[in-house]
C-alpha cells in the first residue's frame, strides 16, 4: 500500500481566495487522503468538496467547527481507499480505511486539540479510546496545539503540566513523534 496524504492547518476554509490556494496546492501535491484541521466552517457541503477536490472521485467526512473554532475535513480519493467505519469526538475525527490496492485496514484520526489546559484530559481519553476500538495501525495527522518539550515552542524553557500530559500520551499509545523538518516555529 502506498498512499499520499496531507495534513494542514487551514486556519479556515471561509474564504474564497484560500480556497483555491489550497485547491492549487492539492493540485500540485496530488496526495490521496487530505486532513484539513481547523476548517473553522460548521458544515463544508459538495460545494465546498468541489471546489476543493479536482476530481469527482472524492469521499469525505467532517467534525464541524464551534463557531470560529476547530473543524476538521478529511477528503480522499474513493480509487484508493474506501471508509469502513468512523468515530467523531469533540477534537478529533477518526476514520477506519480500507486500502483498495492490497485490503489493508488502517486507522487515520484528524485532530484539532483544546488550546485551553481544562480541556485536555477529555481529549486524552478521547483519543484513548480511538486508539482502543480498532485494533489497526493508527494514523494521527495532528494539531495538538501543545508540544512535548520546552525546545519545540519559542520562549519556553521548562516542561509544563501539558507538555508532561502530552508525551505520556504518545509513550502510551506507542505512536511515534516523528522529528521536525523545515522551520520550527510558524
Amino acid at each position: 500500500m502506498k498512499i499520499k496524504i496531507l495534513s494542514w492547518n487551514v486556519r479556515g476554509l471561509n474564504i474564497g481566495e484560500r480556497r483555491q490556494r489550497i485547491k492549487s496546492n492539492f493540485q500540485k501535491w496530488k496526495a490521496d487522503i487530505i486532513v484539513l484541521q481547523e476548517s473553522k466552517v460548521d458544515s463544508a457541503g459538495r460545494d465546498i468538496i468541489k471546489e476543493l477536490w479536482a476530481s469527482n472521485f472524492v469521499d469525505w467526512t467532517k467534525l464541524g467547527a464551534r463557531g470560529t473554532v476547530g473543524g476538521i475535513l478529511i477528503l480522499w480519493d474513493s480509487r484508493m481507499v474506501s471508509q469502513l467505519d468512523e468515530v467523531r469526538g469533540n477534537f478529533s475525527l477518526s476514520c477506519l480505511f480500507k486500502s483498495l490496492q492490497d485490503d489493508f485496514e488502517w486507522v487515520l484520526s484528524g485532530v484539532y486539540g483544546p488550546n485551553d489546559d481544562a480541556f485536555r484530559p477529555s481529549f486524552w481519553e478521547e483519543l484513548e479510546e480511538v486508539n482502543s476500538r480498532w485494533d489497526k495501525p493508527w494514523c494521527l495527522s495532528r494539531d495538538f496545539n501543545v508540544v512535548r518539550f520546552p525546545n519545540e515552542r519559542k520562549g519556553y524553557v521548562h516542561s509544563s503540566l501539558a507538555m508532561n500530559l502530552f508525551s505520556e500520551l504518545v509513550d502510551s499509545n506507542e505512536l511515534i513523534d516523528p522529528p521536525t523538518v523545515g522551520v520550527w516555529f510558524t
